[in-house]
């Protein structure tokens, strides 16, 4: 699995059925999910169920800098720098991806709208007058219960998220 993580191609978005408990002792506690140069971050969507939760989370987890302004516009220009954390690759894992956003308006759609626009140009690399960045892996894991991963990707697609993998976990 950690090979379709790393690599520069679709689907750039994950979900991973599993409760938090086992994706940590099968992925985070050994160091499965770490390799040179990849920048792995969790998210813990339980903090995310309103848009101030989800900014002061992403601030925090992401390092965001202390002129973030806590708004959509600002989340959006952060999480397409990331200066601060330097990497050949990123994965930003949001744990109880159930549970973010949980109110009824247009916010979880933007901030999907958001992820897809950051994640299109981390991977499609950036020309910024004349600073160029390559292209760089950016994979976004939705962690979430098993018996939610038809919700969560119900959610993504009604939010306009539709090439999104569904990881299986294989049981010993």
């Amino acid at each position: 699995m950690i090979q379709e993580l790393i690599q520069l191609k679709q689907p750039y978005f994950h979900i991973i059925g599993i409760e938090k408990s086992e994706f940590y002792r099968l992925f985070l506690s050994n160091g499965s999910l770490e390799c040179e140069g990849m920048v792995v971050k969790q998210i813990a969507g339980s903090k995310c169920t309103t848009i101030d939760e989800l900014f002061a989370e992403f601030a925090e987890v992401l390092q965001f800098p202390d002129y973030f302004g806590n708004n959509w516009a600002a989340f959006d220009e952060c999480l397409n720098d990331l200066d601060w954390l330097p990497g050949e690759a990123y994965l930003l894992i949001i744990e109880d991806a159930d549970q973010v956003i949980t109110i009824s308006d247009n916010s979880f759609k933007i901030f999907i709208e958001i992820l897809k626009r950051s994640v299109n140009e981390w991977t499609e690399g950036r020309n910024y007058d004349d600073f160029l960045t390559p292209p760089i892996p950016f994979h976004v894991v939705f962690q979430c219960p098993v018996k939610k991963i038809n919700d969560v990707k119900e959610r993504l697609k009604m939010a306009g998220l539709k090439n999104v993998n569904i990881i299986s976990i294989k049981e010993d």
